[in-house]
């Protein structure tokens, strides 16, 4: 079916290029990540934003076929993963399904900025803060 997808694209370069899949949380969108493309793209990366359908956790398995799929129908073969709160789970279950599919991850919480302290400190007060994670695995 259809799929949004935001970014920067050079069709000259096609998949030769450095590429950086963006990945958001499911009521992210791809507007949102306007600067991040175009700071990315002034470095002449290839960039690109999809808006992948999934809504919960149980539908990660389902987004990470779909950027495969798309992936594969442009012909790269090792992006960077950049995943921003929701998106760092769909990108380390990529990661984690295809190894060879992705060369790094960049994960960002921004929504909820910790220091390391803070997070131990918050993680022990709440637990329950990674249940969701540990389900995910």
């Amino acid at each position: 079916g259809p799929l949004a997808v935001w970014g920067s694209w050079d069709p000259a370069l096609g998949a030769t290029g450095r590429t950086v899949i963006l990945l958001m949380g499911p009521n992210g969108e791809p507007a949102s990540m306007r600067s991040l493309i175009d700071k990315l793209a002034g470095k002449s990366c290839q960039v690109l934003a999809p808006k992948l359908p999934g809504t919960n956790i149980k539908q990660v398995e389902g987004d990470v076929k779909i950027l495969l799929e798309l992936l594969d129908w442009l012909g790269v073969a090792k992006p960077l993963l950049y995943g921003r709160d929701w998106g760092a789970i769909r990108a380390i279950k990529f990661k984690i399904c295809h190894p060879k599919r992705a060369t790094e991850l960049v994960l960002e919480n921004f929504g909820a900025k910790y220091n390391e302290a803070e997070y131990k400190a918050q993680i022990k007060k709440d637990p329950t803060m990674i249940g969701d994670f540990e389900a995910f695995l």
